[in-house]
């Protein structure tokens, strides 16, 4: 298991929401590397829409199946980088901060 200081990722995290950011420049390769895929889909989808698919039932498809693939690559991408940051959990922060200040009370 990594040690804390050794991952390339910070996770903040919120009440409904939670922002990966690469923390070192081992984190900004790994975010390049994982983009590389999403362009080369993104691109590959271009060409084959370029070529106007004669049938709608083929533009569906082919719309439906980049969605999914691109939807799949994204929980994928962010499970990684989730695993390999440190997590910084506000909500916690906040409530040992007010547990805190009612303390001072």
């Amino acid at each position: 298991m990594m040690r804390d200081e050794d991952k390339p990722f910070v996770c903040t995290r919120g009440s409904v929401s939670f922002d990966i950011m690469p923390r070192n420049a081992t984190g900004w390769i790994y975010t390049v590397l994982w983009l590389i895929p999403a362009l080369a889909l993104g691109l590959g989808f271009a060409w084959l829409m370029e070529g106007q698919p004669n049938a709608p039932a083929d533009t569906a498809l082919a719309v439906g199946g980049f969605i999914v693939v691109m939807a799949i690559w994204a929980v994928a991408m962010t499970r990684w980088m989730y695993l390999r940051s440190e997590v910084i959990d506000l909500r916690k922060l906040t409530q040992d901060k007010q547990r805190r200040d009612r303390g001072k009370s």
